[in-house]
């Protein structure tokens, strides 16, 4: 018999039925089956994981989490390890249980930094100005139409990473960009000292994740409901034990705080400073500006999770020991309930799927700079200059950080040691410090030790140290 006649016989003979019994009927006359076994498990754990990772990162978000979950057994051997005791290792074993390390806070390597009253060698910077110096070399790709056109003679420059010692490749043919960015960094105190170890602020939530926060909430707790009122206890069951699991589960994660730590200063650093950024992989510079302890807390501060208590790191061992419960009871529960619960159930997981989803979409390091740009504020009318050759790029910087030093400076960023450079470093570091106007001649590069190929190379390189002083001047 066709599925519609089918339909419409039982509803005829059902009459002294109630709705729901009417509803459950025809699922089952229409022959209905589905195959749940397997998805409460493994459906959407890398989605379920990620949006987990962001629970601490939103005000309020903690107390959205009342909803049946895709991928539990992920979450559950994911972040039960924050539970450090002997018997939950034991539950949930995993080498690394640090908190920042599980929630992949400190995900990559900052660009290096130098010091303008210090220029020592360079030192790598944390997480947080690896964020900073990618947020504005977003902004700099916008500037790429404003390049300036490359001459006719292009200086040869080795790019190096700053141990000295150089790799292949040259200033191309066709026009480059490079560009130095002046980024002043506002202390939130007003003055005063920043803590060693600063609480970030938690983002608002927006409107679209208010809503379907709450949408998934509540289709989770409709679904309980109707599977209650076509009584199916076997999937009122697993749907509620979900919510459950999962919302403890959230208060417990989202309790926790995300924090920047870093160093105390060195004894006699100056108020105010500058130091210098730059990263071998970007064509972006940037001179932080402003005063020292900001400065000090992006370049060697690092993320960090902070739980108010230690009771609360056992109590996420307990709320995942009932993620993994749930994920088992799951596989046994589902497939003894009716088909209509068992769409409900698949329902309650495609909603909470669609969530963790948009979660992982909004970016972890686009949410982490947001917060760390609200404890230690940016001024917006940012000064970034585009350059034609890394040449440029690099005396504009040491002219921006006014440092005492550039010889090391020079050496760290373009490393060349021919005679052509060699011969424009001894003449321009007396220019840079102090900076005195830039006036070049041809006697700068028609020297005897030079060959015809190096005083080609050397005015070039005179020239793009004369167009950074004309930007300089600018500025």
């Amino acid at each position: 018999m066709a599925p519609a006649s089918s339909l419409v016989q039982i509803a005829s003979q059902a009459t002294d039925e109630s709705t729901a019994q009417l509803v459950t009927a025809a699922f089952h006359k229409l022959g209905l089956t589905l195959v749940t076994v397997g998805v409460t498990t493994f459906f959407g754990g890398n989605s379920a994981v990620q949006g987990m990772a962001t629970i601490h990162l939103f005000e309020g978000r903690r107390w959205f989490g009342w909803h049946n979950t895709p991928g539990s057994h992920s979450i559950a051997k994911k972040y039960g390890r924050l539970a450090n005791s002997p018997f939950w290792g034991a539950l949930f074993p995993g080498s690394n249980r640090d908190p920042t390390h599980l929630f992949g806070l400190n995900a990559e390597i900052g660009p290096y930094f130098v010091a303008a009253h210090s220029p020592s060698a360079p030192q790598r910077s944390g997480f947080p100005a690896y964020l900073v110096m990618h947020e504005e070399a977003r902004g700099a790709k916008q500037l790429e139409h404003e390049v300036i056109p490359a001459c006719e003679v292009e200086s040869p420059i080795v790019e190096s990473a700053p141990s000295g010692t150089p790799v292949t490749g040259t200033t191309p043919s066709t026009p480059g960009y490079y560009s130095v960015t002046i980024i002043e960094i506002i202390n939130p105190t007003k003055g005063k000292v920043l803590p060693l170890h600063t609480v970030l602020p938690r983002l608002p939530q927006g409107f679209s994740l208010r809503v379907l926060s709450s949408f998934t909430v509540v289709t989770s707790i409709w679904a309980c409901v109707m599977c209650a009122w076509v009584e199916d206890w076997w999937c009122f069951t697993s749907i509620l034990l979900g919510i459950v699991a999962s919302g403890l589960t959230c208060l417990c994660i989202g309790s926790a705080q995300l924090v920047l730590s870093y160093p105390p200063l060195d004894p006699g650093t100056p108020a105010q400073g500058r130091t210098l950024l730059y990263d071998e992989h970007l064509k972006e510079i940037a001179v932080l500006h402003g005063s020292y302890d900001a400065v000090n807390a992006l370049t060697r501060g690092h993320f960090h999770i902070q739980f108010k208590d230690k009771p609360t790191r056992g109590t996420i061992g307990v709320c995942s020991l009932l993620l993994r419960t749930q994920s088992i009871a799951q596989l046994i529960l589902v497939p003894q309930g009716k088909p209509i619960g068992e769409v409900l159930f698949l329902l309650s997981l495609g909603s909470t799927w669609c969530l963790n989803a948009y979660l992982s979409a909004l970016g972890k390091e686009h949410i982490q700079t947001q917060m760390l740009l609200g404890a230690l504020p940016l001024k917006d009318d940012a000064q970034r200059r585009p350059f034609r050759s890394r040449t440029a790029q690099v005396v504009y910087a040491v002219l921006a950080l006014q440092s005492t030093d550039a010889t090391k400076i020079l050496d760290d960023l373009l490393p060349n040691d021919t005679p052509a450079w060699r011969r424009w470093k001894q003449v321009i570091v007396p220019a840079l410090s102090p900076p005195k106007d830039f006036d070049f001649t041809v006697s700068h590069w028609n020297v005897p030790e030079l060959s015809l190929e190096d005083r080609e190379t050397a005015r070039g390189l005179f020239q793009d140290a004369e167009d950074a002083w004309a930007e300089w001047r600018r500025a």
